[in-house]
């Protein structure tokens, strides 16, 4: 075991260290050669991120698992990340380094696509949290916040069985905390309950409070049956006491859309540019949502959808007649 018995001995070894490592000669044999791959901010950025995910163990396992990442994106990091829809990501579940397993790839990828559409960079979400207090305790703070806002949509309502939860968030979709809202719509013809759990960001000791006002403190976690349904309150215990409200509605889709869902079609599914919303109803209300709850696109009284520049995808097109809606699955190919 190397004992250092003064600062200056401390330093003379740091200094040795320096010179042998602080030398382009060492990046090709280091996990750092792979940023070095590229010359684009956006690049640099994934990659460095990915890599250094990953970086623990030998340094060749590293740097042939990072490089198989981006051989993944056909070594376009950031075009694949923005543009990539949910099933592009299916080619990275298979993908395992040590203990980062192909879930957490996805989930990590699902992440940097929300930061790079609504934030622009990863240097962004870090220097928002700088500017905060001008602290690097901040803006890792801040980071880390947004990087797992994406739990919030994806894993605060995880349904039992094959349940199709629909979510619609307020707010204009950037939920944070503090007083935000995801507005949850759960059919009952597959599912009879959900569980609602707290996001990873929030504290340990986390409490839900029921529609009637009823605690459940630690737990990480709470199974919703349909006489759950109303406002649930999600909150944790330590400062700034982050809040997130969801509000649960079940349904069953036969007995609210049986009759509309003979009065509207959508057509064509899959499409490339435009949906035609089939119905004899005048006042109308069209939203076409992605996977992830977001509305992307709202009309009114509009039976021509133009989506030609809408990312390719999944999405839920609600149609909204005298109060009652019909929802249908259609594809961008």
């Amino acid at each position: 075991m190397l004992m250092i018995k003064d600062i200056t001995e401390l330093r003379e070894l740091l200094d040795v260290k320096y010179e042998k490592y602080n030398t382009t000669n060492f990046i090709s044999t280091d996990p750092i050669s792979i940023p070095h791959l590229f010359t684009k901010k956006e690049d640099i950025e994934i990659a460095a991120f990915l890599s250094a995910t990953i970086a623990w163990g030998q340094r060749t396992s590293i740097i042939r698992n990072a490089n198989r990442l981006l051989e993944l994106m056909d070594m376009n990091p950031y075009e694949f990340v923005a543009n990539a829809n949910d099933y592009d990501f299916r080619y990275f579940r298979k993908f395992v380094h040590r203990t980062f397993n192909g879930d957490d790839c996805v989930y990590f990828l699902k992440a940097l696509r929300k930061i790079y559409r609504e934030h622009g960079s990863l240097e962004n979400i870090f220097t928002e949290g700088y500017l905060q207090d001008n602290t690097i305790r901040s803006a890792i703070i801040h980071a880390r916040k947004i990087f797992f806002l994406l739990v919030i949509i994806c894993l605060v309502i995880k349904a039992s069985a094959q349940c199709n939860v629909h979510t619609d968030t307020l707010n204009n979709g950037n939920i944070t905390s503090n007083g935000d809202t995801i507005i949850a719509n759960i059919n009952m013809d597959v599912c009879d309950s959900i569980t609602l759990y707290a996001p990873n960001w929030m504290a340990i000791n986390t409490t839900f409070v029921s529609p009637n006002a009823t605690p459940y403190t630690n737990t990480n976690n709470k199974v919703l049956y349909p006489e759950d349904s109303g406002l649930w309150t999600i909150m944790d215990g330590i400062p700034p006491f982050d809040v997130i409200f969801v509000k649960v509605s079940f349904y069953t889709l036969t007995g609210i859309t049986e009759k509309q869902e003979k009065e509207v079609s959508i057509y064509p599914n899959p499409t490339t540019d435009r949906l035609i919303i089939n119905t004899t109803a005048i006042n109308l209300e069209v939203t076409f949502t992605n996977m992830l709850g977001q509305v992307i696109l709202s009309q009114h009284n509009t039976k021509v959808l133009d989506v030609s520049d809408l990312p390719r995808g999944t999405y839920i097109v609600s149609v909204v007649i005298n109060g009652i809606a019909s929802r249908k699955k259609v594809i961008l190919n």
